[in-house]
């Protein structure tokens, strides 16, 4: 089949800014817009729109703002995002009546559709096993309740949800995969397997089931970085349980759920964890900082995805009591560019 090449590297963006000497901030910003702004007639006012939330920039944003500056109340009669002005930070206060979650720090987010889900997190050195939800159409959280799903599929017996509640997890990682959140790997107190363990979590039926993965699944971790690229996930680096660094890179096969770890050249980035990593065009990945237990980092790594394509085939062997796999894979080294 033919194969898209993609951008190259040294190709600005589509959108990007265009500087000229001489030019002021406030005149690049309007440089840049290519098409002119939509016209609010009953306003006079510049309008813009996303899908589902009608933000607009509205001269009359002051409108449902609290005394503090800044501040916006939530709520299905306010203005709720509509009150939010351009290149500014404000705080969206939950409408009446819908408290907060608890404070936390180490947890994860997705956005789905019209709303935010937050999963677990760390308070005080305790692990949370709660899933919040924000909707942005009521300006409301709400505690999502998740019960075991009943999957006849799960073969691990360790991995069977029965009656017991979501993990309680902190420095894990969440991406959206079809109708569900996948959740990867985090520390867990409850855990007692010294390997990766993978959640889904459907929110259509509002249930959760651990999954089980196959090949060479990666040791336990937090604090690693996880990316999604089609139906491959990308997982980088991390902590594992006895506070060792990690630098290891692994690919997770979302229609198998068979892992693959890709030995990469010397050179890549140095062990680390709470680092931030992103894809470009469907092609590069990018890691950036991150933090060892002595320093900081600033440094961006990128990684040609292409050269982590593998070629393996998978043999699974029954005994009477055991599951054996045999994986032959032919593949060569990828190298991170710094």
């Amino acid at each position: 089949a033919a194969t898209t090449s993609p951008p190259p590297l040294h190709s600005p963006p589509r959108h990007s800014l265009i500087t000229s000497p001489g030019l002021k901030p406030h005149q690049i910003r309007r440089a840049s817009r290519v098409d002119p702004p939509a016209t609010d007639a009953r306003r006079g006012t510049e309008a813009s729109s996303l899908p589902s939330l009608r933000l607009t920039r509205d001269l009359d944003w002051g409108m449902g703002v609290e005394e503090e500056e800044g501040a916006i109340n939530g709520g299905e009669e306010g203005p709720g995002l509509a009150a939010a002005p351009h290149d500014r930070w404000v705080l969206l206060r939950p409408a009446q009546g819908s408290a907060r979650p608890s404070a936390r720090y180490k947890h994860a987010a997705e956005v789905v559709q019209d709303k935010l889900y937050v999963v677990g997190g760390s308070r005080n050195g305790r692990s949370l096993s709660d899933v919040q939800v924000f909707d942005f159409r009521t300006s409301k959280w709400s505690a999502l309740l998740l019960s075991p799903s009943r999957d006849s599929n799960q073969l691990n017996l360790e991995n069977n949800a029965g009656n017991q509640p979501f993990p309680a997890l902190a420095s894990h990682s969440m991406v959206k995969w079809r109708n569900m959140l996948l959740v990867v790997a985090g520390n867990s107190r409850a855990s007692t397997s010294n390997k990766v363990s993978v959640w889904f979590i459907d929110l259509e039926t509002n249930s959760w089931s651990a999954v089980d993965t196959y090949g060479k699944v990666p040791m336990a971790r937090g604090g690693q970085s996880v990316t999604l690229v089609g139906s491959r996930l990308i997982m980088f680096g991390g902590e594992d349980n006895k506070r060792r660094l990690l630098s290891d890179l692994h690919v997770l096969d979302l229609e198998t759920m068979i892992w693959e770890e890709v030995k990469t050249e010397k050179g890549g980035p140095a062990p680390r964890y709470d680092h931030s990593a992103a894809v470009y065009a469907e092609h590069y990945l990018l890691i950036f900082g991150g933090s060892s237990h002595s320093t900081c980092f600033n440094d961006l790594y990128l990684l040609d995805l292409q050269s982590v394509s593998t070629e393996c085939s998978y043999v699974f062997c029954y005994t009477s009591t055991l599951l054996h796999q045999l994986t032959f894979c032919k593949s060569a080294k990828p190298k991170f560019i710094r």
